[in-house]
């Protein structure tokens, strides 16, 4: 925020010096550097050009036996905006070179607290409560789907998979938000939160994206419309597949990456993978969507139209996000990103249940629960493609 925000460093060596004849310790420099001179930083060439950008420059020593050395106090001042703050620790005149060798690591402790005093930052303030009546409201909304699932099953005797697989795509969007809740506390106690919580809410927050995209792609191919059994659809395996590869994406992109102008969990190769998939994903829903219309009924083409606009809305909401957030300013990157997917994700969510349970919804009226006669099925996409011989007597 604006005013005076503190900060503490503390240095220490993983291993012992003192076998390398030195003095007893060693000096660094730290160096503070405004978000608006990050990028001059990183094209200078020399290490004392890169320190003339620092607005902030402290010494920090370095005791050579593995111990912590004295905890180093400062602040940086901000006026006109918030800003975000880049720290480095070098040694310019390489006077340590000698006795520093490669296997030597400098660890570090480094506290920050803001202008109000607490530990969170610009981009994490604000998510508690939010997080947390969000939480309890798609928890109640959960049990009253559930309610509603079963209702249905009682009445039809037969158990709506669209619906189920809904449902599966809220629960593990309530999981993640419940660990985002989780890993809010414990940054607010710690300032550092949890590595693990935060990973599980950005997974589970993929994998509810995900399924929401499947189910939408399987109506886009008529799935509960045209035919009945999604296993007879080959984008069903083949969306395994693409589920598994954005975990091993997500996984490899928060334990490879550390880039230090990362302001968003999505902002590095994995999130511009994710992002690739999710476009071609899209396509392949348009043109399901077009396949469906051209071979469908009046009502069927009048239901598929308006799911497209719903559809197109919703897969190209994340892109979109992340494409917003890349011009957006560095500490407002994160509230775009987690805010934005949340509220997509949630009232997609709420607008497909609405249409898979309300009497007067076109889905209903297009689907085969909406039908009272069933005279004929149309095949599915994979039996459009099997040739039909004539049977002999």
């Amino acid at each position: 925020g604006y005013g005076s925000g503190e900060f503490n460093i503390r240095a220490k060596f993983s291993q012992k010096l003192t076998d390398y004849g030195n003095t007893g310790y060693v000096d660094f420099t730290l160096g503070v550097y405004l978000d608006d001179n990050w990028e001059k930083v990183k094209k200078a060439t020399s290490c004392e050009e890169k320190l003339d950008q620092a607005s902030v420059t402290l010494t920090v020593t370095v005791p050579t036996n593995g111990e912590w050395g004295q905890v180093v106090r400062g602040s940086v001042v901000q006026t006109q905006r918030p800003h975000v703050w880049f720290f480095s620790i070098s040694d310019c005149k390489k006077n340590n070179q000698a006795y520093v060798n490669a296997a030597t690591k400098l660890n570090y402790e480094l506290r920050l607290t803001n202008t109000d005093g607490s530990e969170f930052s610009v981009e994490e303030r604000g998510f508690f409560i939010p997080l947390l009546t969000l939480t309890i409201i798609l928890t109640v909304f959960l049990f009253f789907n559930i309610g509603k699932l079963r209702s249905i099953y009682n009445k039809e005797d037969e158990l709506d998979y669209a619906y189920l697989t809904l449902i599966i795509a809220l629960v593990l969007e309530l999981v993640a938000i419940f660990f985002e809740f989780l890993h809010t506390t414990y940054y607010s106690l710690d300032g550092k939160g949890s590595f693990v919580l935060n990973f599980f809410a950005q997974t589970f927050t993929v994998f509810s994206q995900f399924i929401m995209t499947c189910l939408l792609v399987l109506i886009s191919w008529g799935w509960t419309i045209t035919y009945r059994d999604a296993e007879e659809f080959d984008f069903l395996p083949f969306s395994i597949l693409i589920g598994v590869a954005q975990l091993m994406i997500l996984a490899l992109g928060v334990i490879s990456d550390d880039d230090s102008a990362k302001y968003h969990d999505y902002e590095n190769w994995s999130g511009l993978l994710i992002v690739v998939i999710r476009i071609g994903l899209f396509v392949y829903f348009l043109i399901g969507a077009r396949a469906t219309i051209s071979k469908s009924r009046e009502k069927i083409k009048t239901f598929t139209k308006r799911f497209c606009i719903f559809g197109s809305i919703y897969l190209l909401a994340f892109p979109v996000l992340v494409l917003i957030s890349s011009v957006a300013a560095p500490y407002v990157r994160h509230k775009i990103i987690m805010i934005g997917t949340m509220i997509a994700q949630t009232v997609g969510i709420t607008f497909l249940a609405y249409a898979f349970t309300s009497k007067s919804s076109d889905y209903v009226k297009a689907s085969f629960r909406g039908r009272s006669c069933l005279l004929y099925t149309s095949p599915s996409p994979r039996d459009r493609q099997k040739s039909r011989m004539p049977s002999s007597a």
